[in-house]
């Protein structure tokens, strides 16, 4: 519970990292690296995990209903509707573009983001909340074009509820026959946030102790959120607000396994 008396100059501390860390969010230098980053991995590198894994074809299926999914075939017609866009994949099912086709092509983005952002110090979060694929082989190589929108968030009130902080907008473009990848983030988009939303957050911050219970974490540093992690982040099927609990309650059995 929070104390008026004895919380206040921590109130202060953590109103003032919060609107650090959302200026931050829109430093165009952070943006840049993050962009440099993802521009120097490789294909051949990026490739080898779906050449090694048949069963991500499964994956692909389940991901089709669940997100915006257009196919164009090699006669340059459009499959939108999922029973038609079944049918392609099970007719060419053994191209590798199908072991693609799903939300682990986005992981590299989202390890940048939380390499940059993740902070449990702020309880922050950040979620996968749209995906969209276009697969097209009605070029002259089969290309897969996606993006993706992650939203970063910290807690609220009392409730719990995440307060948004910002919106990330990721682009990827992969061509097989041309051995070539592309992944990059536009300009994200910042949330308003009052002076009144700041105090409960960091009020809310106090009251559960996190400046404290989750230093364990933050001083581990970044080996917890790998290529694995964020995959498996992306192709769970689990709603926004579990999703941003449980990334919370991981991370402190990790950081708690870490220090024993």
């Amino acid at each position: 519970m929070y104390n008026m008396h004895t919380d206040d100059e921590k109130v202060k501390k953590l109103v003032e990292q919060l609107r650090t860390f959302h200026q931050n969010l829109a430093d165009p230098q952070i943006l840049k690296e993050i962009n440099q980053s993802l521009g120097s991995k490789s294909f051949n590198s990026f490739i080898e995990y779906y050449q090694k894994n048949p069963n991500l074809l499964t994956q692909t299926m389940n991901d089709v209903h669940r997100l915006k999914f257009k196919v164009i075939t090699v006669t340059k017609e459009e499959l939108k509707e999922n029973s038609s866009i079944y049918d392609y994949i099970n007719n060419t099912s053994n191209h590798l573009m199908w072991r693609l086709s799903n939300q682990s092509v986005f992981a590299q983005l989202l390890l940048e983001l939380m390499d940059k952002f993740m902070n449990p110090e702020l309880s922050i979060s950040v979620l996968n909340i749209h995906s969209e694929m276009c697969v097209d082989f009605g070029k002259a190589s089969p290309e897969l074009i996606a993006n993706i929108e992650f939203l970063v968030s910290t807690v609220s009130d009392e409730t719990g509820t995440p307060l948004h902080l910002a919106h990330f907008l990721g682009n990827l473009v992969i061509n097989l026959d041309e051995k070539k990848i592309s992944q990059k983030f536009q300009t994200p988009k910042l949330k308003l946030v009052f002076d009144e939303q700041w105090i409960s957050v960091a009020k809310m911050l106090v009251s559960m102790n996190r400046t404290d219970s989750l230093q364990a974490q933050k001083n581990t540093g970044s080996e917890f959120w790998t290529l694995d992690f964020a995959r498996e982040s992306l192709t769970t099927i689990i709603s926004g607000p579990e999703l941003f609990v449980n990334a919370i309650g991981n991370g402190l059995e990790r950081a708690k396994k870490a220090v024993v």
